[in-house]
């Protein structure tokens, strides 16, 4: 085995194993986070939303684009050019993992909108009352929304998975 191939395989397995740990990282947010948000009031909640987002929209995006690097780099050099049928798979992962991106920026960027300009609401005055249906009605659509994102941000994480599993399924060549 060539140094080359060895440096080849290993650009696949990080690739897979970072798309398939991305995937992780996404949905974990949906099926661990998203539930509790709401057990607290709606400022708090979308407070607390707002931090896990900014966390997320700093360190999503960058490996992100690593990971869509490495696939890219796999897919050449497992002979994409030549149409070859593991580069071409290792392209397809690629894209699959990649199109969290153009999601977000379709589907998801109205809801994160929404919801920090809901965090960024200012604390009601020193003893301003704020109505009991005010209340109610902000925490129906503070819940809605954050499950909606919830849902928004599981389905994110499809391409990812996807990614991977096409991507693991190219590097031990079973496509």
């Amino acid at each position: 085995m060539s140094s080359n191939d060895t440096f080849n395989k290993l650009i696949t397995v990080l690739a897979v194993s970072g798309s398939a740990y991305l995937a992780g990282f996404t949905s974990s947010i949906t099926f661990l986070t998203v539930p509790i948000l709401p057990l607290s009031g709606p400022r708090l909640a979308t407070r607390q939303w707002a931090g896990v987002y900014d966390r997320g929209s700093r360190l999503g995006p960058p490996m992100g684009l690593v990971f869509l690097s490495l696939f890219a780099y796999a897919a050449w050099a497992n002979g994409v050019l030549e149409r070859s049928p593991k580069g071409v798979t290792l392209a397809v992962a690629g894209l699959c993992a990649a199109a969290n991106m153009p999601w977000i920026l379709m589907a998801m960027l109205p809801t994160n909108s929404e919801l920090l300009a809901l965090a960024a609401e200012p604390e009601p005055k020193e003893g301003g009352r704020v109505g009991e249906k005010d209340e109610k009605r902000k925490r129906e659509e503070v819940d809605r929304l954050i499950s909606k994102w919830g849902w928004l941000n599981a389905v994110r994480s499809v391409g990812l998975t996807l990614g991977a599993l096409i991507g693991g399924a190219a590097a031990v060549e079973l496509l």
